[in-house]
């Protein structure tokens, strides 16, 4: 049989497939027009195999992305990736891919604004209103998160002193507890400080408030950077209560009404 291996022959049978199945086909050339064809979907791979002349190939994603793997050179730029891509926009797996990431790490995206990727920097990409954030998805890079455009902290808007401040220190922490506590907004107002130290653009708004929360993760660096912040803003006036997670969790490990409780009890 003269039948034919070329990509474009298979490739675009196999994208459509859900990951883990296959079907059959007729191989082009076969005159018997039997399905001798199986074209699969695998994990990492696309492939296809004809019984008829037993042969087959195979197509490996080399762009998958997934933990484990080795962060690229470019990782670290802070120059704002020009390949960046939709996550809706990526093959099944890849997009599957990052939701597990985001699992993992106890996030839904459903609280977080449009992801997109970049493959040549393996960062996940977030537009926050007020910069772009980076954040590694191979577990590699020794800068999890970068900030795109000068990106001083994460807010809702602009300062709103008749409710007490809460910040956090990393970027899926500071959505989770943001969604936790919507509907409080005459109540709260969450930051993100992007790290455990509070820089001077975001001193300022929350010198605003005449109450705020530091409420940053649970280990040792969080706890100093809690009570750093005590100390930070006391001739601001602002009264500062350091409540970091449970040791060992961070805020983002939270369930919503853990987060709930954990703000309105302090």
């Amino acid at each position: 049989m003269s039948g034919s291996f070329h990509r474009e022959v298979w490739l675009h049978i196999a994208k459509r497939l859900p990951v883990g199945t296959t079907t059959r086909v007729p191989h082009h050339g076969d005159r018997t027009a039997r399905p001798n064809l199986i074209i699969g979907h695998d994990a990492g791979k696309y492939w296809c195999y004809c019984q008829s002349c037993k042969r087959g190939a195979v197509d490996e994603k080399s762009h998958v992305m997934v933990t484990g793997q080795v962060a690229p050179a470019a990782s670290a730029d802070l120059s704002l990736p020009t390949d960046m891509v939709h996550i809706h926009d990526l093959d099944e797996f890849s997009r599957s891919a990052i939701l597990a990431l985001l699992v993992a790490k106890n996030v839904d995206p459903l609280f977080l604004p449009p992801l997109l990727f970049s493959e040549g920097r393996r960062r996940l990409l977030l537009d926050t209103g007020l910069g772009w954030l980076g954040r590694d998805t191979t577990d590699a890079s020794p800068q999890k998160w970068l900030t795109y455009n000068h990106t001083p902290f994460l807010s809702d808007g602009p300062a709103r002193p008749e409710a007490a401040a809460v910040f956090v220190e990393d970027p899926f922490s500071y959505y989770k507890v943001a969604w936790a506590l919507r509907g409080m907004a005459d109540r709260f107002q969450v930051y993100c400080a992007l790290g455990t130290r509070v820089r001077p653009a975001l001193a300022l708004e929350i010198a605003q408030h005449s109450r705020a929360l530091a409420f940053m993760d649970g280990d040792k660096a969080g706890a100093g950077g809690a009570i750093a912040a005590r100390t930070q803003f006391r001739p601001y006036g602002t009264r500062v209560t350091p409540r970091c997670a449970p040791p060992g969790l961070d805020p983002k490990d939270m369930t919503a009404q853990e987060i709930r409780d954990h703000v309105l009890n302090t």
